[in-house]
């Protein structure tokens, strides 16, 4: 039968880690005790190791809660499965560091280097990783939940199966990043740069992304759609994004720029899309239904076989805009002029019952 794992403070340990000169420390003896004593499970609760080289030590399921290890050499370190939550972690060097599965929550990470780092699993809920560099690193099911990642750099990270649900990435570089089967609810991208990042299975209910950046991204599959129902796109930036299929309804996507963006079959009824620029963008199939377009720029974009009941194009620009087999059932075109009306009237396939219109003022 084996033996339980206890919690430990040896009393000489202690004093090797007390030492005023801890840059000192023996690697080599401390891993080979860890070693000798691998059943128990080691307590250094609060300890400072503030400045420390510690490269190629063994924390491994070591209890290191609460300590401090600002400007600490933890480089090539084992701390996988470490319980870390509120250390003090500025200014450590991790490099090669193994931090899988650790506890890193209410941890302060602010401006940590992290780049290439493996922390799939790691718990890192609430911790504060502002200004830190994420770059190129395995975050793969990591929980975010709550935490401070204002100004951090993620780009090109994996963050499949990860939870940012209430996460601060206001300012945040997200480009190139994977966010499969993401949560993302409640989070704040405010001003964050999300361009050419993939999304699929995404869950941005209820998520601040005003003023983002998503130029190029993909939210959908076609298996795996987007939900970013009732999130907050104003005067976000999706020029050239693929959208295809992602569920926006309800969302606000006032002054949004989505000029040549791909929405063929998006779910966009009662979004708030006016004053949005839809410029050469692919809409065929799309679902406006009671979607407001007050004051959109719709030329030249292409609406084919949409669903439009009681969708709002007061003041829209819909200069050259495709309409071909519409349902335009009680479509709201007043204050839209009377000659362009004409124009999507004679389209081919369209559905006009109950569309309200002005004719022309004399």
């Amino acid at each position: 039968m084996e033996r339980k794992k206890s919690p430990m403070t040896d009393p000489k340990l202690l004093a090797l880690f007390a030492t005023a000169q801890v840059s000192v420390i023996n690697v080599d003896e401390w891993n080979q005790w860890k070693q000798q004593h691998r059943s128990r499970i080691l307590e250094l609760k609060g300890i400072d190791l503030s400045g420390a080289d510690l490269r190629g030590a063994n924390f491994s399921h070591a209890n290191l809660s609460e300590a401090n290890f600002s400007h600490t050499n933890l480089n090539h370190t084992d701390l996988s499965h470490t319980n870390l939550s509120e250390a003090d972690l500025r200014g450590a060097n991790f490099s090669h560091a193994d931090r899988s599965g650790a506890d890193l929550s209410y941890a302060n990470l602010s401006g940590v280097d992290l780049g290439y780092a493996n922390l799939s699993y790691t718990n890192l809920n609430n911790a504060n990783l502002s200004k830190a560099y994420f770059s190129h690193a395995e975050l793969i099911k990591a929980d975010l939940s709550g935490a401070n990642l204002s100004g951090a750099n993620l780009s090109s990270t994996n963050l499949s199966g990860a939870n940012l649900s209430g996460a601060n990435l206001s300012g945040a570089n997200l480009n190139h990043a994977g966010f499969y089967n993401v949560d993302l609810s409640y989070a704040k991208l405010i001003r964050s740069d999300l361009s050419y990042a993939r999304f699929s299975a995404a869950n941005f209910r209820g998520a601040d992304l005003s003023g983002a950046r998503l130029s190029g991204a993909r939210l959908s599959r076609s298996k795996s759609k987007a939900r970013l129902n009732s999130a907050n796109f104003h005067g976000a930036n999706f020029r050239g994004a693929d959208l295809s299929g992602a569920r926006l309804s309800g969302t606000d996507l006032s002054e949004a720029d989505l000029s040549g963006a791909r929405l063929s079959g998006t779910d966009l009824s009662e979004a708030d899309l006016s004053r949005a620029d839809f410029r050469g963008a692919d809409l065929r199939r799309v679902n406006l239904q009671r979607a407001n377009l007050s004051g959109a720029n719709l030329q030249r974009a292409d609406l084919g076989e949409g669903m439009f009941a009681h969708a709002r194009f007061s003041q829209a620009n819909l200069e050259e805009t495709l309409f071909t087999g519409a349902d335009l059932s009680e479509t709201d075109f007043r204050q839209v002029p009377w000659v362009i009306v004409m124009t999507i009237t004679l389209q081919p396939g369209v559905k006009l019952k109950g569309m309200l219109w002005e004719l022309e003022q004399e």
